[in-house]
C-alpha cells in the first residue's frame, strides 16, 4: 500500500517512509519521482502532543502515588507506547502535506 505525493499526486511514498516523515515544520521526505518533500499533516503533530502529555502525566503519577517496582515497568511501556504508536498512527491515518520549510536545499 502507497501512499500518494501531494506535489505530483503518484503513489510513490511506502508507509515507512510516511511515518518517519515527521510534522509540517520538519524536512520531511522525498518523493522518488517528482524530488519535492512532504511531510504529515498538523493533526499529527497534535496527535503527537496530546500522547506525549498523557504518558509524562501517567509517568508522574506513577514516580508519586505508586510505591513499587513494577511502576518502572509501567513507566518505560509509558515511554515506548509515547514514541511507538504516534509513528504507527502517522503511516496509516493522516495525510501527506507539502512541507513548509525550506532550508532543506
Amino acid at each position: 500500500m502507497k501512499h500518494t505525493c501531494p506535489h505530483c499526486g503518484e503513489k510513490t511514498i511506502s508507509p515507512f517512509k510516511k511515518a518517519m516523515a515527521g510534522n509540517p515544520q520538519s524536512r520531511g521526505i522525498v518523493c522518488p519521482n517528482c524530488g519535492k518533500r512532504s511531510t504529515n499533516e498538523l493533526k499529527s503533530a497534535v496527535f503527537h502532543a496530546i500522547l506525549s502529555a498523557i504518558a509524562l502525566v501517567f509517568i508522574i503519577y506513577q514516580y508519586v502515588a505508586v510505591e513499587s517496582i513494577e511502576s518502572n515497568y509501567y513507566s518505560i511501556l509509558a515511554i515506548l507506547i509515547a514514541l511507538v504508536v504516534p509513528r504507527i498512527v502517522d503511516a496509516f491515518f493522516f495525510k501527506l502535506v507539502p512541507a513548509i520549510r525550506l532550508d532543506y536545499r
